[in-house]
């Protein structure tokens, strides 16, 4: 098994308004950390260097980035834009079901 890079996402839920903080990580074979990122560090931007190559501060495969999005998701970060792929038919059909017991319970004709 090939070494491993995740991003891992952390935030502190005692705190109101806490920074969601990241480590990037490399795991070994035996799945234990044998790398970790330090800080980013941010460059004065060049226009000259935009027509040059340069590589990306780091870079996620699909399922990494999947596996960010839930963490993220489970830290109670959304996405701004309505229509969030099967959230907003989820939310229907709740709200559905939550009139048809309001409506049988006090007797009103749909």
């Amino acid at each position: 098994m090939k070494n491993r890079t995740q991003l891992i996402a952390h935030r502190d839920f005692n705190t109101v308004g806490a920074p969601i903080r990241f480590d990037l990580i490399e795991r070994g074979p035996d799945r234990e950390i044998i790398r970790v990122a330090d800080s980013v560090i941010m460059r004065p931007f060049e226009p000259s260097a935009i027509s040059t190559y340069r590589d990306s501060a780091f870079h996620l495969e699909f399922e990494q980035c999947q596996s960010l999005m839930n963490e993220l998701w489970n830290m109670g970060v959304r996405p701004t834009n309505e229509g969030t792929i099967g959230v907003s038919e989820a939310q229907t059909k709740h709200l559905n079901d939550l009139r048809k017991i309001v409506f049988k319970t006090l007797k009103i004709e749909s």
